[in-house]
């Protein structure tokens, strides 16, 4: 049962099945992100940088990249608004906005707070 079950009932009320399907998808995105910004981190901690040091690199460097593929990702669901189904039409709009949110304020806020839950504190970080 997909979101084409929902085709008919989706009209009037919000599918019951499109925020499980956008929290999934996000928690994807957010892991593969998370992987990339922590594997570079951890590459500067390695190289014997301070974790705050590290933690600001890590941002500047994938920041860009990030924000861009975060970007293409709200445009390529951004398409699924042109869809007839209105299931198709509530999960574009669930996905763009958390994209756009999670790109552009959460990720940094994540990982400073990340760096500091393990015990080390990241004062530079703001």
């Amino acid at each position: 049962m997909g979101l084409t079950a929902c085709h008919g009932a989706c009209y009037a009320t919000p599918c019951r099945a499109v925020p499980c399907y956008t929290h999934c998808a996000q928690v994807g995105l957010s892991l593969d992100y998370d992987v990339f910004l922590i594997s570079r981190v951890v590459e500067y901690r390695t190289e014997g940088r301070s974790d705050a040091e590290s933690v600001l690199l890590g941002l500047a460097k994938t920041g860009r990249i990030i924000t861009a593929a975060g970007l293409i990702m709200a445009i390529a669901f951004f398409g699924l608004l042109l869809s007839d189904q209105s299931s198709m039409n509530q999960l574009s709009f669930f996905l763009v906005v958390s994209v756009l949110v999670g790109r552009g304020s959460a990720q940094p806020t994540a990982t400073k707070t990340c760096a500091t839950s393990y015990g080390r504190t990241c004062s530079s970080c703001s």
